[in-house]
């Protein structure tokens, strides 16, 4: 079963590093990237799960350590 996987960074090339590596491992499900903790927790109200979450600290709007008290 494929772990889903979601980055949360404000960093483009960083983000986009880090799904070329996922991407070339068939037991993970890129989900996708958002540039800030409020994407995240807005995406995340819907009720969907991820079995990994790569997260940034210093973002923009929220950061990692104020998304963390939303992760179930």
């Amino acid at each position: 079963m494929k772990k889903s996987v979601l980055i949360v960074d404000d960093h483009e090339l960083f983000a986009g590093g880090l799904k070329i590596i996922l991407d070339s491992h068939p037991e993970f499900s890129f989900l996708g990237h958002f540039k800030n903790g409020k994407e995240l927790v807005d995406f995340l109200e819907n009720g969907t799960t991820v079995d990994l979450l790569i997260l940034d600290l210093q973002m923009p709007l929220m950061d990692g350590m104020q998304v963390l008290p939303f992760m179930r």
